[in-house]
């Protein structure tokens, strides 16, 4: 059991608990509303270390004081092993779209052309995803029995012992994967579902949501399921509208507009490319220059690329108006940089339809500092390149 409380929620450990999980029990002054916290948690060795943990009992902002936490051996693992770099945030995008709006066939095209990218898929059943058994590696390299590896590099993760551990095995694989998606139930909200980017280890790396041309606009008015179905096209960062190889242009037409009245994400046909999707890797090898786009083979020649290299930390007042001033036909658009107020950091700027974030990622690894942008057909170049120069 664990050691004596102190105040702010710190726990003394010692070194044998970190052999296992460990349930204890712990008087907190206020407990928010939430499934996962951070704890700080102080180990034998004489090192404090946050440690996201579970509360099995959610409050709505009452005082709860004894109150039972869960951590998980993996996350005290992570936490004490001090010895190594730390590893760096893995983005997390969550797909989502009504029953039968294509997501299976977009996790489909993504682990099957990842564009380099190495991909940790969550999903709910391993049978709803075909994957081309060329691509399967022998059992024997999976970590667990819930775990697909691929030949690729991606994996697939099957989420039927509970979301929160599933995060938290793909998060024992940071070293040998470089993004994570989740894919969401027909009629969950892949928004609520967004949040968990942004616990230890991970990163929000925005809401990709499929929608049926055919049937998106009845969906959306039927009684039972319409809010869900609003909801979910509302909080999306990215559109996919499916199935566009058997729908008229008319209607496809129609439904872009519809579109643009529920939603101020940004909405393309499929199939989309992964480099669209997912954006380029932060890390580019021998940066380029505003006007070179030879490095994302993966996205279409009809879409414009833009790449600004940055030979100076830039401000935190320019990021934010960069952030605010992302022009309309943006998709994506990433960035490793220093910031002025904390040069020594890698500043992780990323960019999803009207979504932005900003993350610390580690200690500044003195490659090249660089942004990236990606945006649809007929938008204007120099306007790209003028929002790039923002960050100064």
């Amino acid at each position: 059991m664990a050691g004596g409380n102190s105040p702010g929620g710190s726990l003394d450990l010692a070194a044998d608990h970190l052999r296992g999980p460990i349930q204890f029990t712990v008087d907190l002054d206020h407990l928010l509303s939430s499934d996962t916290r951070t704890l700080r948690l102080r180990t034998s060795y004489g090192k404090a270390f946050p440690v996201p943990y579970r509360n099995p009992r959610r409050g709505s902002g009452c005082h709860l004081s004894p109150i039972r936490l869960v951590v998980r051996k993996t996350a005290l693992m992570h936490a004490h092993d001090s010895g190594n770099p730390p590893l760096p945030r893995l983005p997390l995008t969550v797909v989502g779209g009504y029953l039968g709006a294509g997501k299976t066939t977009l996790l489909n095209a993504l682990l099957a052309d990842p564009q380099g990218q190495r991909i940790a898929v969550l999903v709910n059943d391993f049978g709803e995803v075909d994957i081309d058994g060329r691509l399967l590696q022998a059992s024997a390299d999976a970590p667990t029995r819930d775990v697909l590896t691929l030949a690729n590099g991606c994996i697939c993760c099957s989420m039927v012992d509970g979301f929160a551990e599933t995060l938290e095995t793909v998060r024992g694989f940071a070293d040998r994967i470089d993004r994570v998606i989740v894919e969401v139930s027909g009629v969950g909200d892949p928004r609520q579902v967004a949040r968990w980017g942004r616990i230890p280890g991970f990163t929000p790396d925005g809401v990709i949501v499929l929608v049926d041309p055919l049937s998106i606009r009845d969906r959306a008015s039927d009684r039972y399921v319409g809010e869900t179905v609003l909801g979910q096209v509302a909080g999306a960062d990215l559109i996919v509208i499916s199935r566009t190889d058997i729908v008229a242009e008319a209607l496809l037409l129609e439904i872009e507009a519809w579109l643009a009245t529920a939603t101020g994400a940004t909405a393309m046909r499929s199939p989309v490319p992964t480099g669209l999707l997912l954006g380029p890797p932060l890390r580019i090898a021998g940066a380029a220059t505003v006007n070179d786009n030879s490095h994302f083979t993966s996205t279409p020649p009809d879409h414009v690329s833009i790449t600004r290299s940055l030979d100076a930390p830039i401000s935190r007042a320019s990021i934010d108006t960069w952030l605010a001033a992302r022009p309309r036909g943006v998709v994506r658009a990433k960035g490793l940089v220093q910031v002025e107020d904390r040069p020594e950091a890698r500043t992780v700027l990323q960019v999803c339809g009207p979504s932005g974030t900003v993350a610390v990622d580690g200690p500044w690894d003195d490659g090249d500092a660089v942004v990236v942008a990606i945006a649809l057909p007929g938008t204007p170049r120099a306007g790209l390149v003028k929002w790039l120069g923002l960050l100064h």
